[in-house]
């Protein structure tokens, strides 16, 4: 089971949820932009604006709520399904890899309950608010391109990494049942201290690349501000926007690499998931 199988075998409830989210993503994009019309609305003794903000946030609070009320009952049917299929085919296993994998099973279905959502709305979120932003600002747009690379060199350098620690954290999980099994103290505590070494090295090659792009970003974002401020002829509500996208792309940037990261751990999964010889890494 891959995340491609699942896509394929599930790909009109998947394409639903696509559907909602691009709807959803769109609507929320406008926020910072209406934030800014109503702004300079009102200082200009005019209501429209803020009438215009009401009905947008009305409208994505319908097509949010309605998209994870669908994804929860859709999904929790998709985990059934796929939890028997995979028992059927993996009989060879013993009890502590099955379990073991079953564990594994269920984050593939949540990547597609939460994270896959996400994902679509980041993506949008990330072009649409350097299309907007290009629109209001060459130099910030350029500042932002700057940035766009360095997280690229930042998580290319450390991808290999990723993989390794995956694989070497889902190769002690594998053990655990049949560890347990056994009521040995000390090799349950030998076995959580193994399992905890390599989450601990995950969560701290994380933290080293969430830092360096948060440098990164508090600099774009002093930028933006002082590039803006110092513009002629700029409104209040014009620079509220700006700053608003700058920060909202600031945030997708964020995001946007950690999901590699999640890609990266359910590769890893799911060649071991359909490969009796987890020694080997395959593309979905």
């Amino acid at each position: 089971m891959t995340l491609a199988s699942i896509l394929r075998q599930f790909k009109w409830s998947v394409g639903l949820t696509i559907c909602l989210v691009i709807l959803e993503s769109a609507l929320f994009l406008l926020f910072p932009l209406f934030i800014g019309y109503a702004i300079n609305d009102l200082l200009e003794a005019s209501h429209k604006g803020i009438i215009q903000l009401g009905i947008l946030g009305i409208s994505g609070l319908v097509i949010g709520a309605a998209r994870r009320l669908y994804d929860t009952r859709t999904y929790a049917k998709v985990y059934q399904k796929i939890t028997v299929d995979t028992m059927e085919k993996d009989e060879a296993s013993d009890t502590s890899k099955l379990s073991a994998h079953l564990g594994m099973l269920r984050e593939l279905v949540e990547f597609f309950e939460t994270s896959f959502p996400q994902i679509f709305g980041s993506i949008i979120g990330f072009v649409g608010t350097i299309i907007i932003i290009y629109a209001f600002s060459i130099h910030i747009f350029w500042a932002c391109i700057i940035l766009v690379l360095f997280i690229i060199i930042v998580f290319g350098l450390t991808s290999k990494k990723t993989i390794l620690y995956n694989t070497n954290y889902n190769n002690t999980l594998e053990e655990q049942v049949g560890i347990v099994e056994k009521r040995n103290p000390e090799k349950v505590r030998i076995h959580i201290r193994q399992l905890m070494k390599w989450n601990i090295k995950l969560s701290d090659l994380e933290t080293m690349n969430f830092s360096l792009l948060w440098l990164a970003i508090i600099g774009l974002l002093i930028y933006a501000i002082v590039d803006t401020v110092h513009a002629s002829e700029v409104k209040y509500g014009t620079v509220f926007s700006i700053v608003m996208y700058v920060y909202q792309f600031a945030e997708e940037c964020i995001s946007l690499p950690l999901f590699y990261q999640q890609w990266l751990r359910l590769r890893e999964i799911s060649t071991r998931l359909n490969s009796k010889e987890a020694e080997s890494i395959i593309k979905i």
